[in-house]
């Protein structure tokens, strides 16, 4: 990182900035994959214990099971260069102007491997365990059994050992079309999707100062954004190279790959083998087949969207006296234009091959936000803001590419559509809030305030799942060449639709403990607690969960700071909400996140403030995060019981000091 910066006189000041990011991650994962719900193995009923308010299987026994043993490996690289430059100018004591120029751009690239392994190919082959499990309470996982040794080389060997990878291209490739081998050469799968996002930005504003008793400063402005994101997607199926109808077994580890093994004892599934996946795959003990040939999954997942924004905007900086108390603010309007595009390619499945044609879809539309802002000084100490503003939030790129799936049909539905059509949506628009916010705060003493808010928010346009009309007039249908009487065809995905408020309060607090006694000089407390209801709705009327909104939120600090020490204890809560997460080959999914509890502590000391002076500017500190090991966990649909994704990550201490000159 670089920063420049310019000031020949008073008047002028110049600041040039530059960024450059080189990132890389790189992860390993290890773990058993045991496919209940795709019909391996039986329960008996003898074993099974159900919850009685869901019905779900909390515990049970089964038979007959066979499993995945995963060795997966992933690499992340991103290249990140941004630059800026600002000038501000005073052209008199009236007028000053400034101009803002920004560039930046993102390459991201993925390579995330996974590698099968188990006791033989195929659905029926090699040997079967008996696998028990008992999901725990409090949502903290599952419990299994096994009697398998999946740490044995000679036993679970690299191959597929469920029929994943139903391709033809692959049964071509093999020859094992119409044998008991189709649809089993499936070892693994490479994921490579690649990213570029591209963002420039211009700004040019003036502001005038007046002299009168209401509005001190008027600025005017225009900015204009250009950005364009393009995902390319891409995957490829894995094969052990020596697999062939004439040699269609597993592969043993080769002694120099294996590492010994992983140990899964906080799941009870014991240790499993563990080898170096990512040498296997670059000395070619794997063949790839791109998944392109017989699927459009990446294809429709690959894309280029871009957005120009032109704002204009005005804002008045006000600066009077009501009933002799001062009130300062803004008020401002601003006007948005918006021109969307997006490219990318449409997939027909009823001709049975992989077939894309090109999509460029175009979009445009407008907001005015008007904004105002006031604050109001009771006293030296006492001060009471109001806020009132439209505002609005974008839709990702992603859920607005052109790329679709479309699926003609020589009778309408029941909508009365020949077209069905999946994916993005290039039409889509920005959320749109109309928020209040009220808030008092009261600096009682020179360490400690105390502050009540309120908030309002009036929501529309929210995005979520839903369906829409779509425009495919003069569009014929790749197989019959039949163009529909009904251009208009249904489509599913992201939409415009939710509406509703939300409300809430916020209470925080600054104690210093001072002020009941000087003998506690030096303790203290600092909270807050927000609380939040909302009241939001789908396009069909049904209650709609927002992601990342928590009903409640609650931060405590307990301090000691005097004669050099710094001591602190923090707890941080937030209740139950929507997010999301990655799924199956990169997609986003929305689950329920558990609530959470985080409990931080930190022990530091100043040799200055202690009264050293031989070491002042000399700190040390002792810090730990998540003392009490709380998890990430998040659950299955609606059902409560049934963990998703449970994540430890432990405690984490901090030694260290600091030396100012």
């Amino acid at each position: 990182m670089a920063v420049l910066e310019f000031a020949p006189n008073d008047d002028l000041h110049i600041t040039f900035d530059a960024l450059y990011v080189d990132f890389s991650d790189e992860k390993i994962l290890r773990g058993i994959e045991v496919p209940f719900a795709w019909g391996q193995g039986s329960i008996s009923a003898d074993t099974a214990i159900i919850d009685p308010e869901t019905g779900f299987v909390t515990s049970a026994i089964t038979e007959g099971q066979r499993v995945v043993v995963r060795n997966d490996y992933e690499e992340r690289e991103a290249e990140l260069t941004s630059f800026g430059v600002n000038v501000e100018y005073n052209v008199n004591d009236n007028w000053s102007v400034e101009f803002d120029a920004s560039y930046a751009k993102v390459e991201r690239e993925i390579w995330s491997l996974e590698s099968y392994s188990g006791t033989g190919r195929g659905d029926s082959r090699g040997v079967a365990d008996t696998l028990g499990y008992t999901f725990d309470g409090g949502n903290t996982g599952a419990q299994f059994s096994h009697e398998l040794d999946y740490s044995d080389f000679n036993l679970i060997q690299l191959g597929g050992p469920l029929s994943w990878g139903a391709s033809s291209a692959l049964n071509e490739k093999y020859g094992i079309d119409g044998t008991e081998y189709a649809n089993q050469a499936q070892d693994g799968f490479l994921n490579t999707p690649s990213v570029d996002d591209e963002l420039t930005a211009l700004k040019f504003a003036a502001t005038q100062v007046l002299d009168n008793d209401y509005v001190s400063a008027i600025t005017y402005g225009v900015s204009y954004k250009e950005r364009e994101k393009t995902k390319d997607s891409d995957g490829d199926y894995m094969t052990i190279s020596s697999f062939s109808l004439e040699n269609p077994g597993m592969l043993s580890v080769p002694e120099e790959y294996r590492l010994g093994s992983a140990n899964l004892d906080f799941i009870g599934m014991g240790d499993m083998i563990a080898y170096d996946v990512r040498g296997l795959m670059k000395d070619g003990y794997y063949d790839l087949l791109s998944e392109k040939l017989t699927g459009a999954q990446h294809q429709t997942k690959s894309w280029t969207v871009k957005e120009e924004i032109l704002a204009l905007f005005v804002k008045a900086d006000i600066d009077m006296e009501v009933g002799g108390l001062p009130l300062t603010g803004n008020v401002g309007v601003r006007y948005v234009q918006t021109d969307q595009s997006s490219q990318g390619n449409a997939f027909n499945p009823g001709s049975g091959i992989v077939e894309t044609s090109p999509t460029d879809i175009s979009h445009d539309y407008s907001h005015v936000l008007p904004s105002l802002n006031l604050s109001l000084a009771i006293d030296d100490k006492q001060t009471v803001r109001f806020g009132a503003a439209k505002t609005i939030s974008r839709a990702k790129l992603s859920d607005m590419n052109a790329s679709v799936e479309t699926t003609f049909s020589e009778v309408p539905n029941n909508e009365g559509y020949n077209w069905s059509v999946s994916g993005g949506n290039p039409e889509l628009e920005p959320k749109e809030a109309f928020g209040l916010d009220l808030t008092y705060s009261n600096y009682f003493s020179d360490e400690g305030y105390f502050s009540v808010a309120l908030f309002h928010k009036d929501l529309k346009k929210w995005i979520l799942d839903g369906t829409y009309q779509i425009d495919l007039t003069g569009v014929a249908d790749p197989i019959s060449g039949i163009v529909p009487e009904n251009p208009l065809g249904l489509g599913t995905g992201k939409v415009n639709g939710g509406e509703g408020t939300l409300w809430g309060y916020e209470l925080s607090v600054a104690l210093p403990f001072n002020v009941f006694s000087e003998d506690l000089d030096g303790f203290g407390l600092i909270a807050s607690y927000t609380g939040i209801d909302d009241d939001i709705k789908d396009q069909h009327g049904n209650k709609f969960s927002l992601e990342g909104l928590s009903d409640t939120i609650s931060n405590v600090t307990a301090y000691y700071e005097k004669n050099g020490f710094q001591i602190r204890a923090s707890m941080r809560y937030r209740s139950d909400f929507k997010g999301q997460v990655y799924g199956i080959g990169f997609d986003a999914q929305q689950v329920d996140i558990e609530g959470e509890t985080i409990v931080d502590a930190q022990i530091g000391y100043d040799f200055g403030e202690a009264g050293f002076t031989s070491l002042d500017g000399l700190s040390v500190f002792i810090q730990g995060y998540n003392l009490t090991e709380e998890p990430f966990t998040t659950l299955s649909g609606d059902n409560s019981l049934q963990v998703r994704d449970y994540q430890d990550y432990g405690r984490s201490y901090l030694i260290g000091f600091s030396y100012k000159l």
